[in-house]
């Protein structure tokens, strides 16, 4: 009966070690809620006279051009871009499963609500991209867009408190997604 206290203390001792790392580690993955990357760094940026809108965002967010693979990356990433829930986008679709993406979800289903993102590199010019993705508010004024603003900090509603302040997507993520936008002519 001795041995058998022993091995029920062990046990208990073990198993509220377990428990208690257990919440330790739920309390931090809790804490970070904003884990993807959001930041409240918000770039500075200049207001120009667009193309095809009344304005555009015609110098790069970061002083230099994104990365077209890592744009894709985010524009299919759940909880960052995810342009792709509601664009469709047929070379995405065409991929299937991307190869520069960890992910091993098919990318075959793309959502209906906003227009398709074919031929948008033609329908508009790199500075109307960039502010579309970073601003569609001041994009599209007029618009009854619900498309969120991706490097905007204020003016949204039901944000989870530890997300509050932050952007979305960086300004070296707006790039990529604008260097990939740029590749669907």
């Amino acid at each position: 009966m001795k041995l058998l206290g022993k091995t029920l203390k062990a046990g208990l001792v073990i198993t509220l070690a377990v428990t208690l790392g257990a919440t330790a580690s739920f309390a931090q993955k809790k804490k970070a809620k904003c884990k993807d990357g959001e930041t409240d760094q918000i770039a500075k940026y200049k207001l120009s006279k667009g193309e095809n809108l009344d304005q555009a965002i015609n110098a790069s967010l970061t002083g230099k051009a994104g990365d077209p693979k890592k744009g894709l990356k985010w524009m299919t990433h759940r909880r960052l871009g995810n342009c792709i829930a509601c664009h469709a986008v047929s070379k995405i679709a065409a991929l299937g499963k991307p190869e520069d993406l960890s992910s091993q979800k098919k990318y075959s289903f793309h959502g209906a609500v906003g227009p398709t993102l074919d031929g948008v590199a033609d329908r508009y010019s790199e500075g109307e991209l960039r502010l579309i993705v970073v601003d569609i508010k001041k994009a599209l004024p007029d618009a009854n867009s619900i498309m969120p603003s991706f490097h905007r900090a204020d003016g949204f509603t039901r944000v989870h408190k530890d997300c509050v302040g932050h952007v979305v997507l960086s300004a070296e993520r707006v790039e990529d997604v604008v260097a990939y936008l740029k590749t669907l002519k």
